[in-house]
């Protein structure tokens, strides 16, 4: 079999003892349904998180509370989106290469539902190391010395892990589903060829 077909999608890299193998084009495309699915989920989380933790809102003060819950939620959503994108790619393309690990160490493994959760807790990880180095470098900009974040303090966190487990899970999800229509579709091209397989 041509390493570089199969590499690029001409042929399919899957087999009988590799039946979850996948090419480069379809780990791509993977790793950016990811990212692009964990961006709306993010920004939902920043708005969320903005409007609902407490800052510098009046106590005892309603009439306005909705339009200053909706302010910081906006606060938070743009400030997410210029502070945060930039550490989502790095975690695109700091967390690619041991993605890749993770789907060749599992190309044996036929079970769909084993490579959904084994993505997802990686992506916990991945998000769990992408805001801690993101609190860290916000701490240093900030002039306070580098320390891991508390978690206790930032619950909003945990939705971004989460998010980030969901994200890569449905990833892998989009990348098993395209495979297997690719191979639907060189199957039925072989057996018109007939060359039934």
């Amino acid at each position: 079999m041509n390493a570089m077909a199969v590499r690029y999608g001409a042929l399919s890299p899957r087999t009988p003892d590799l039946p979850k193998a996948f090419t480069f084009a379809e780990f791509v495309r993977g790793a950016l349904t990811a990212f692009l699915v964990f961006q709306p989920m993010g920004m939902i989380i920043a708005f969320v998180s903005g409007a609902i933790v407490p800052w510098g809102l009046p106590s005892g003060s309603t009439s306005n509370i909705w339009a200053q819950a909706a302010l910081f939620g906006l606060i938070a959503l743009v400030f997410g989106a210029v502070y945060g994108l930039p550490f989502s790619v790095a975690a695109l393309f700091v967390g690619a290469p041991f993605a890749y690990l993770l789907g060749w160490v599992l190309r044996r493994v036929r079970l769909d539902a084993v490579h959904l959760i084994a993505f997802a807790l990686f992506g916990l990880v991945l998000g769990l190391l992408t805001m801690s180095a993101a609190d860290m470098a916000m701490g240093a900009i900030g002039g306070s010395a580098l320390q891991l974040p508390d978690l206790s303090d930032m619950p909003h966190d945990v939705a971004f892990y989460c998010a980030s487990g969901v994200a890569l899970s449905l990833g892998r999800l989009a990348a098993l589903r395209k495979a297997r229509k690719s191979e639907t579709v060189l199957l039925g091209l072989r057996y018109v060829a007939g060359k039934p397989e």
